[in-house]
């Protein structure tokens, strides 16, 4: 079961839905017989969530010859960070 909610919070991350959200996904999961915790208990998988993303961008970068990291930030709440490998 733990494998279905850390793949629930990487796909809610990835696709930028707040984990808050979660809750009102809820009816449907149950529905299909997936079970699933509070959004406070799912986000505690955040941490294991980037130490597997920083991992995958290591492992990515490392055969990398050159490669440049563009940071774009702004005051508002958002920010963007890209990283473009040539």
């Amino acid at each position: 079961m733990r494998v279905y909610k850390f793949d629930l919070v990487e796909n809610c991350l990835a696709a930028g839905v707040p984990l808050a959200k979660v809750d009102s996904l809820r009816p449907f999961l149950e529905k299909y017989g997936h079970r699933i915790t509070s959004d406070s208990h799912l986000s505690e998988m955040i941490p294991a969530v980037l130490a597997k993303e920083k991992e995958t961008l290591k492992s990515e970068l490392s055969g990398a010859n050159s490669f440049s990291v563009i940071f774009d930030g702004s005051t508002r709440l958002g920010e963007a960070l890209a990283i473009i490998v040539r």
